[in-house]
């Protein structure tokens, strides 16, 4: 492996870390050295696509429990009575935003017409 991808490597594996812990995508590019938050993000993105963390499964369990933290938050600002409709709009927007972001994380778009087609098309 030539000099400069070991290096990209070891970007690559602190990105994914920092991600693990809760950093933003600013913090990460600032810590590790990328131009900005868009590369940031596409290296650790790319990363737990292609599975290049070790833990992976354990990161993307605990992204799960941070959304699951954060709907049930919204949850209660949607089901209190005494929450103003804007504000039940707002939390109701923010639910479905963390519902896609949810489903980007489990691939649940990875292939959305193979399932159809099978079903339409028979054995």
């Amino acid at each position: 492996m030539g000099r400069s991808k070991s290096k990209a490597l070891l970007k690559t594996s602190k990105a994914v870390k920092l991600f693990a812990e809760g950093r933003n995508f600013d913090d990460i590019a600032r810590h590790v050295g990328y131009a900005n938050r868009g590369t940031a993000h596409r290296v650790v993105t790319k990363a737990l696509e292609a599975r290049v963390a070790d833990d992976i499964d354990q990161l993307r369990m605990m992204e799960q429990d941070r959304l699951d933290d954060l709907l049930w938050g919204l949850w209660g600002i949607i089901d209190n009575p005494a929450t103003s409709t804007s504000d039940r709009i707002a939390a109701l927007s923010a639910a479905v935003k963390l519902s896609d972001r949810r489903c980007k994380l489990l691939g649940l778009y990875a292939t959305p017409m193979t399932s159809t087609r099978m079903l339409v098309q028979g054995p």
